[in-house]
Parts: structure tokens; C-alpha cells; sequence
């Protein structure tokens, strides 16, 4: 009962924070000029940023797929792709439940142990992460002064917030959690109960390995690379459906793709808010008003949801009518056999 009201609590309060910042957003904003851009936006760049982003998806459900070739484990791209998709439109409603979800649909389609599929998808947002960094890298580099001013801003409002005994308090607090976490692991590993998780440990544990053993290192770094430069364009070609972004470089678009991803991985539903600040916040730096920048990445964002929503529908629908490969004896369950069809 407790742990229903903790995810409870914690869905109502990140829904919260998402639309509070959807209104700190909007309060500002002019709504009949904002609906009145939507008869000026060429239209065409929002369906070829579609097709896009269609693309960088199947290229991941690809990718996870060298993923569980390298544990010897026969799942289909096609299959894959249904649960990645899946998976985006669960984290529209819980954040971090995507990945839960889609190997929850992985188990029931092929058969595979959720451990195992779970240790694969740490793999894979592992690599997210690197390129992440990477990709924020990179655009500090082509966009130092911007980037570091706008997120010199944000953390200066944040730290501005905080007095020394709420500080104080805060590290306490973590430390006592530290140590209670520690005595509460120590207690459990004489419970029954132990034996279950340290054998989920060790099928995560050969999920998360997957990535030493990958039968083609290459293909697994080009299909990242490829996978990345879809999600490049998928943000970049709006650009040029307003005559005000239009102008923007391939740099911005860098930059654009590195702040984008920033709000995407905020712990909110589908980085509702938190997207649209951050990419609205840089385009200020470019000269874009805060109309404008609102409306851009608006537009940009529900462009996906909708994407999400419709293909994450028609996968879970597809998904309950395929028939279930019987795979539960093979490979993931003993690394050291061979996998079956």
C-alpha cells in the first residue's frame, strides 16, 4: 500500500512540475497570435521531421538488436521496434517507465526473462548517456558563450534558492540514507527471499554485458552515430518551416539537439515543460523572441508526442495479436547454450 502511494505521489509530482512549467511558459504568451502561426508553418518540414524520427527509432530497435545477438538471443528488428515504440509512449505517461514497459512487451512477444532484457537496456542508455555528453560536448565547443550562459543561469536561479541549512539538511539527509540503505542490505541477504534477486542480478548482470561480447562493435558505433544524426535532422529541418528559425545554422541546430536532449531526459512525463524551457531558453541567445521560441519548440515537441502516440498505439495493438515464440529456454536463460528461433 505504501509503495502504491509513493509512485502515486511521485507521478502527481512531476505531472505537477511539468505543467507548472508549461504555465511559467505560457503565461506571457499570446494565445490568438500563437494559434495564428499555425497557418504560416510549411508544413512539409514537420512530415519530413517525422519521417525522420521514424527512421532514428527503427535504427534503435536495430541496435538493441546487436545487443541480444551478442547474448545469442533470436528476437526480430520488427518486434524490437514495436517495443521501443511502446516503451516512448509509456514514458508520456511515467517518467523511466519506457524501459520497463518495453521489455515487459519483449517478454510477451519472445519469451524473454525481463532481467535480461532490462541488462540490455542499462547497456543502451549507458551508451545514450556517453553520446549525450558527447553531443553537449561538442555544442559547448561550436556554441561555448551561449550554452554556458544559459546553464550558468539556471543553476545560479537554483543555488540562489537554497540557504546553508537547507544545504546542511540535504546532506544529511542522503548520508542517513546511505547508511540505512547499507543495514537494510545486510539484514535482507539473510532473508529467503535474497536467493531471487542475487539470480535477477546475475541475468542483469549478463544483459549489461552484452556489450563486451558484441559480434560487430562496428556496426553496433555506426548504427549510434546514425541513430543521433536522425535525431540530429529530425530537429534541425523545423528550423526551416518558420520564417524565423529559418536562418539558423547548423551549429544552432547542434545546440538545439543538445538542449533538446537535456529536457528529454528530465524526470517529467515525455520532458513536457522542461523541453520547451530549454529549447525556447536558447533560442533567446540566437535573438528568437520568447514567442516565437515557445512556438518552435511547441511545435516541435507535440510533432513527436503525436509520432509516439500513434505508432506506440498501433505497437501495442500489434503486439497482443503476434503470436509468443517459445524462447524461454534459450540462451537467457543459460548463457552458455545456444539460442533457438
Amino acid at each position: 500500500m505504501r509503495k502504491t502511494i509513493t509512485s502515486v505521489a511521485r507521478y502527481v509530482l512531476t505531472l505537477a512540475l511539468a505543467f507548472a512549467l508549461l504555465w511559467w511558459l505560457f503565461k506571457d504568451i499570446d494565445l490568438d497570435d500563437f494559434m495564428a502561426r499555425l497557418s504560416k508553418v510549411e508544413y512539409g518540414w514537420v512530415y519530413l521531421s517525422i519521417g525522420i524520427s521514424f527512421f532514428g527509432y527503427w535504427i534503435r530497435a536495430y541496435r538493441w538488436n546487436l545487443l541480444f545477438k551478442s547474448l545469442d538471443v533470436s528476437v526480430s528488428t520488427f518486434r524490437l521496434f514495436l517495443a521501443v515504440m511502446v516503451g516512448y509512449m509509456a514514458n508520456m505517461a511515467f517518467p523511466r517507465m519506457g524501459e520497463v514497459s518495453r521489455c515487459a512487451i519483449l517478454r510477451r512477444t519472445d519469451n524473454i526473462p525481463m532481467s535480461t532484457s532490462i541488462g540490455t537496456v542499462v547497456t543502451e542508455r549507458g551508451v545514450d548517456l556517453i553520446s549525450l555528453l558527447s553531443v553537449l560536448a561538442g555544442a559547448m565547443l561550436v556554441e561555448f558563450g551561449k550554452i554556458s550562459s544559459l546553464l550558468g543561469d539556471m543553476m545560479g536561479r537554483l543555488w540562489s534558492g537554497l540557504s546553508v541549512s537547507q544545504l546542511t539538511i540535504t546532506i544529511g539527509v542522503i548520508a542517513a540514507a546511505i547508511v540505512l540503505i547499507y543495514l537494510l542490505i545486510k539484514r535482507f541477504q539473510k532473508m529467503p527471499a535474497f536467493a531471487k534477486l542475487k539470480e535477477f542480478l546475475v541475468n542483469l548482470g549478463h544483459g549489461i554485458g552484452s556489450i563486451t561480447k558484441l559480434k560487430s562493435p562496428a556496426l553496433f558505433i555506426l548504427s549510434t552515430v546514425a541513430m543521433w544524426l536522425s535525431y540530429f535532422f529530425m530537429s534541425y529541418v523545423i528550423v526551416f518551416s518558420m520564417e524565423e528559425t529559418a536562418w539558423l545554422d547548423l551549429k544552432a541546430g547542434l545546440v538545439l539537439l543538445a538542449m533538446g536532449g537535456i529536457g528529454m531526459a528530465m524526470p517529467v512525463q515525455g520532458g513536457i515543460g522542461t523541453y520547451h524551457a530549454f529549447v525556447a531558453g536558447i533560442l533567446l541567445w540566437y535573438g528568437i523572441g520568447e514567442q516565437t521560441g515557445v512556438f518552435f519548440a511547441t511545435l516541435l515537441h507535440t510533432s513527436q508526442v503525436v509520432t509516439i502516440l500513434v505508432l506506440g498505439g498501433v505497437s501495442i495493438l500489434v503486439a497482443v495479436l503476434l503470436p509468443v515464440k517459445n524462447q524461454i529456454e534459450n540462451s537467457v536463460e543459460n548463457p552458455g547454450s545456444e539460442g533457438g528461433q
